[in-house]
């Protein structure tokens, strides 16, 4: 029986590290030259996760991956938003050995960390979960690939804000300060949140890559985020959901794993109804009816509130994630999804925390209680976040706000 188990298990391996080939032989095939690029950020970001896990284990302690994926967007943005903070005071230059020596002093502070949780036999690597950690970074991989094979047919940055966006990165790529001298020489520095076109370059100087082909990397990183990260949580979600529940092994691995699935899914890659009722059906029905059909474009699935029937008094324009990554701008608000959708996943994990250690004595001081709950590492991260997003989104600061008070 235990032959039989071992030679199960290295007929997995096998088959897990030969569609890890195939993957990387079709991103070769697929980017050509741009793919040494591409490598380069998915390690780079794999590195990073990696550096960041003694802390992103605790945090996410009750998730069976101890947050994986989030680890990579933990470790962007606080080595990120410390080099900027750096920059900004004007204690270093903004050049690649100042992003590489905060990112090296960062890993150290975790490697340290590290070691306390070693003696203190606290777990914060998943080592009896390789498995889910596999599929995790393949799906990520994947996704990655997908977006950025995609972004090559149309790699121009040209309409809509993608002057700005591209200018923004160019202008605080040839800067050793910041905020950067604003784009078009009016003397001034930028006056805009910049923060999202900020990681970009970041990541770009860290990288010692060019802006001509990160701007196009950058989205496509964060939509492959956008699909591996609401994997990882809604994963986690199901599996909470069905813990005590007496059900078959293939439907307790099966339904995680498709719930997570779908979540990715849903928010990298879906869009919403719009287009399968103002281009399909009502089409179809004007063809029917002998009426002149309507025309579509595809920006109209973001103007459906105040413009169908048109309000002069109450329009506004919503764009979902896959239009965002497909349309090509590297705005704010696309680059911020990494991080309020790792704020989602952090509130998560606070509240699993919560819930697990049970209901707060009846008698206690006041005092103590209200700073033991402010001093979670949870609750302060979360704060961090919510301040960062006044530079990289500031319409998430005003959202998540709101939805961190209410969870």
């Amino acid at each position: 029986m235990e032959q039989k188990n071992k030679k199960k298990i290295s007929t997995q391996t096998i088959i897990k590290l030969l569609l890890a080939v195939v993957l990387l032989g079709l991103s070769a095939f697929l980017l050509k030259g741009d793919v040494w690029t591409f490598w380069t950020w998915w390690l780079l970001a794999g590195v990073m996760g990696f550096a960041a896990m003694p802390v992103t284990g605790r945090l996410f302690w009750r998730f069976e991956d101890k947050g994986w994926i989030f680890s990579k967007v933990l470790a962007i943005a606080a080595t990120g938003f410390l080099t900027w903070f750096l920059t900004a005071i004007r204690l270093i230059p903004f050049n690649a050995l100042t992003c590489a020596a905060v990112t090296i002093l960062c890993a150290v502070i975790c490697f340290f960390l590290l070691r306390k949780e070693s003696k203190e036999k606290t777990e914060c690597f998943p080592v009896d979960r390789i498995s889910l950690i596999y599929w995790e970074e393949l799906l990520f991989f994947l996704a990655f690939l997908m977006w950025t094979y995609l972004a090559g047919f149309r790699p121009a940055a040209y309409g809509t804000e993608k002057f700005m966006d591209y200018g923004f990165m160019e202008a605080m790529m040839r800067s050793n300060t910041l905020p950067a001298r604003d784009l078009w020489y009016s003397e001034g520095h930028i006056n805009y949140y910049y923060g999202g076109q900020y990681f970009a370059v970041f990541l770009t100087k860290l990288s010692h890559t060019k802006v001509e082909l990160t701007y196009n990397l950058m989205r496509t990183f964060v939509a492959g985020l956008a699909f591996a990260m609401p994997f990882s949580l809604v994963y986690q979600m199901m599996s909470d959901r069905m813990k005590g529940q007496q059900k078959s092994e293939k439907v307790i691995k099966g339904l995680p794993f498709a719930a997570g699935f779908t979540a990715g899914t849903a928010v990298s890659i879906a869009g919403n109804m719009h287009y399968v009722i103002y281009a399909q059906i009502i089409p179809l029905i004007e063809k029917l009816t002998g009426k002149e059909v309507s025309s579509y474009w595809f920006p109209d699935a973001t103007r459906y509130i105040g413009y169908n029937p048109y309000r002069e008094e109450d329009r506004t324009i919503h764009e979902f994630p896959c239009y965002s990554f497909v349309l090509g701008d590297l705005h704010a608000h696309v680059v911020n999804v990494m991080f309020v959708t790792f704020l989602v996943g952090l509130l998560y994990a606070w509240f699993k925390k919560v819930r697990n250690r049970g209901p707060e004595p009846e008698k206690q001081d006041l005092r103590d209680f209200w700073l033991r709950q402010l001093l979670m590492p949870h609750i302060l991260l979360a704060a961090v976040l919510l301040g960062m997003f006044q530079w990289t989104n500031y319409w998430d600061f005003v959202i998540y706000f709101v939805v961190t008070g209410g969870v």
